[in-house]
């Protein structure tokens, strides 16, 4: 493995192959305009840039919404004038011709004389569709009114709400103010009942500076490039979740970043079978010590995940009465019966169990479900002195004394998986901090550890970079979601060993993400367990890679 986490393997003959790079930079609006002009050249690259975003958009929203074939699905389409209208109007396309069932409306905010040329092929398409009579085409210049705002037309099907909006009038390109038209449309839009808001590259709108009046998307799909403005937590009403469609732009280019955006295909893709010559002590030990009387359930979804993460062998410290009815849920985990202390958690005795595995294991998780008693809270400072491997510490673990002193004794081999509020403690950051992703990005490289922030936007953390992302979402907003990661985390790095830990925490997050995205597109994001994540880590979509 090199030393920046790139796994190392061999080819046919022998020689060394790395897999491809599984982080993209994110960049600034103008900086990513002036590369995709230089990267694309002329109309015709492009062109299949475009085709390219506009199919894999269409594919990647019809998968969010896991709309069946043949049912009916009423849309609304927000085009301008460029490569970014280019993007939704093939998106649609591709949606029509996939479900054979779609009633359309579209709003043109320019006439076809002002179109980008290469745009306009696509565009005669879209009047040819239209003259079939599945697509209604108004003119924003000829719905104004006589204050120049816009007014829907009158038939009732354009006001009793739709399934789908796609919204690409803006891209990149945006400077604000919104002018009075085009931003009392985008009111309109955000007023009515949309079952799915989908942004292009950007909410119309959103840029370097926003404009009030933005489109409000549930989903945003970066094409190509991950734009900075989408990191911005002030724009998280606008942006709504995150996601990233790679085109392939960073295939010839390693530009160097301090925020980058992970790439899933690459980076959960282990790149075949795994060796006949291996037993589980080849795939990493990873030792659980959690849990307590009042708190079991945590520690149980932290090992349920962690038995799926990919490690060979899991221990786990639990208290003595508890870890039979825990023992009997995970039979594929060790379990190791703990003394208590008088409120059930694990008490400071067991001190001489933990100094038996010294050498024996490849990671370190401590924190789920543990509680901030005295004594506990003392055993967990001793046991992380004890042994010699790299330590993740999540929940009740994570105190501002500990992770500073633990991060200096022991830089770069301690990794913290805090939520927003946990971090404020940690931190004395304010978890509504609108800087709260560059703040924390500082605060581990200052203190010496790799961090993993939870929150709308889910980040990574080390050595003084940052690592974005763009899965998830609400269906993870509920109690366990977080100790199932520092499972999949503490897995992840057990087998990975002591070199490639930050990817091997990406990876981490990366699938349970990922597993996120699949089960709320399957079951949606209100009416499900924490714990049904475990059962869509093997379902992931083919685009992101296989485990």
């Amino acid at each position: 493995m090199a030393d920046d986490g790139t796994v190392i393997g061999s080819g046919p003959s022998g020689g060394p192959v790395s897999v491809p790079e599984w982080s993209h930079p994110v960049m600034a609006c103008q900086d990513s305009k002036q590369y995709e002009r230089q990267l694309l050249g002329g109309s015709v690259g492009a062109g299949r840039a475009m085709e390219l975003a506009g199919r894999r958009l269409g594919r990647e929203v019809r998968w969010a919404l896991n709309w069946p074939h043949g049912r009916r699905m009423r849309m609304l389409v927000l085009l301008g004038r460029g490569m970014n209208a280019g993007d939704a109007l093939i998106a649609c396309l591709e949606l029509i011709r996939e479900l054979d069932n779609v009633e359309v409306h579209v709003v043109a905010c320019y006439t076809e004389d002002r179109l980008d040329p290469v745009l306009k092929p696509w565009w005669r398409v879209l009047r040819k569709s239209e003259a079939m009579g599945s697509i209604s085409i108004v003119y924003l210049e000829k719905q104004l009114d006589e204050n120049g705002h816009w007014a829907a037309p009158v038939k009732e099907s354009w006001q009793s709400g739709y399934d789908l909006c796609l919204d690409g009038i803006f891209g990149m390109s945006f400077r604000p103010p919104l002018g009075e038209d085009v931003a009392s449309l985008l009111r309109w839009c955000n007023g009515l009942r949309i079952r799915m808001r989908v942004a292009v590259d950007l909410p119309s709108g959103v840029g370097e500076a926003t404009d009030p009046n933005a489109f409000r998307a549930d989903i945003t799909y970066a094409t190509g490039v991950f734009k900075s403005p989408l990191m911005d937590e002030g724009n998280r009403m606008f942006t709504g979740r995150c996601r990233y469609i790679d085109l392939g732009f960073f295939e010839k280019h390693r530009l160097d970043s301090t925020w980058n955006v992970l790439v899933p295909g690459n980076l959960l893709c282990n790149g075949g079978m795994r060796s006949v010559l291996t037993d589980k002590r080849s795939y990493g030990h990873l030792l659980i010590m959690g849990g307590s009387a009042r708190m079991p359930g945590a520690l149980l979804m932290a090992v349920q995940a962690a038995v799926r993460s990919g490690v060979g062998l899991v221990t786990v410290a639990a208290p003595q009465s508890i870890y039979s009815s825990l023992a009997a849920q995970v039979p594929e985990a060790m379990w190791i019966p703990w003394e208590e202390t008088a409120d059930g958690g694990l008490a400071l005795e067991g001190l001489s169990l933990l100094r038996e595995m010294d050498g024996r294991i490849d990671a370190f998780l401590i924190g789920p479900g543990m509680g901030r008693g005295i004594e506990t809270q003392a055993l967990i400072d001793e046991a992380a002195d004890l042994l010699d491997a790299p330590l993740v510490l999540d929940a009740d673990a994570l105190m501002p004394d500990r992770v500073k002193r633990l991060g200096s004794k022991r830089p770069g081999s301690v990794i913290v998986t805090p939520h927003r509020g946990e971090y404020a403690r940690l931190s004395g950051v304010p978890s509504s901090d609108k800087d709260a992703l560059e703040s924390f990005r500082s605060y581990c490289s200052e203190v010496g550890v790799i961090g993993l922030l939870k929150g709308p936007l889910s980040i990574v953390a080390a050595a003084g970079k940052g690592w974005v992302s763009a899965h998830g979402g609400p269906v993870l907003a509920r109690g366990g979601s977080g100790d199932m990661l520092a499972g999949l985390v503490g897995g992840a790095v057990a087998s990975s060993g002591s070199r490639g830990m930050v990817r091997a925490v990406c990876r981490a997050l990366v699938l349970q993400g990922s597993a996120a995205d699949a089960l709320a597109s399957r079951q949606g994001e209100c009416f499900v367990r924490t714990t049904s994540l475990l059962e869509y880590l093997n379902r992931i979509d083919p685009d992101y890679g296989q485990i």
